[in-house]
């Protein structure tokens, strides 16, 4: 899929979001993508370095939901979708995004994030994704289908971290490493993550 932000065109660390970008391009969303590492140990790393960019205790525990159990989940039971602690450390380092993208201008014509007062916004077309696919690919079989509300949901976060994602990656050189960066190496093992708390981790594999 094309997006405006493969092109290393001499925006500050273009080329760096464009090496990104290509690898966000590359993932076969919620499918397993070959590597010559095992799952289990890039899962590991991705989640101890996650945790320790978001000021998290060491991930100690992974749970990894079946197709079913996901689905189940998230149709039976409200709070499957809340995941509070882990969404309110990610807020603070959007909040550090915001200011440093803010203060220093890279903001200005840039494809994916613009300033509309003191808010940080985000244009999703100009990910490297497919929102139909994504869509396909979480709602599950005819027979399984998750509601729609749920669906919206999980669409809108997988563009938000992915957002979040590249636009840190406009301004590492200023706030530093990206910790929005290792949830990729989960999507790009073909799961979608619900959530992080006391050192556990909740993996759901779509399909």
């Amino acid at each position: 899929m094309k997006s405006p932000l493969l092109t290393d065109d001499g925006w500050p660390r273009s080329s760096e979001i464009a090496a990104l970008v290509r690898r966000l391009a590359a993932v076969n969303w919620f499918r397993r993508h070959p590597h010559p590492d095992p799952p289990a140990t890039r899962i590991g790393h991705a989640l101890e370095e996650h945790a320790s960019r978001v000021g998290f205790d060491l991930v100690h525990d992974v749970n990894v939901l079946a197709p079913w159990e996901g689905r189940s989940a998230l149709r039976e039971h409200e709070g499957a979708l809340e995941r509070t602690q882990w969404d309110a450390a990610l807020r603070e380092r959007f909040a550090t995004l915001r200011n440093a993208v803010i203060e220093s201008g890279r903001a200005a014509g840039h494809a994916l994030l613009m300033i509309s007062g003191e808010a940080l916004l985000m244009r999703p077309e100009a990910l490297p994704l497919s929102q139909d696919e994504l869509w396909t690919r979480l709602e599950g079989p005819a027979d399984d289908r998750l509601p729609t509300s749920v669906v919206r949901k999980l669409v809108d976060r997988v563009l938000w971290e992915t957002g979040m994602m590249v636009g840190w990656e406009l301004v590492a050189d200023l706030v530093g490493p990206n910790p929005f960066v290792p949830l990729l190496t989960i999507y790009e093992e073909g799961f979608y993550p619900l959530d992080l708390r006391d050192g556990t981790a909740w993996l759901w594999a779509p399909e």
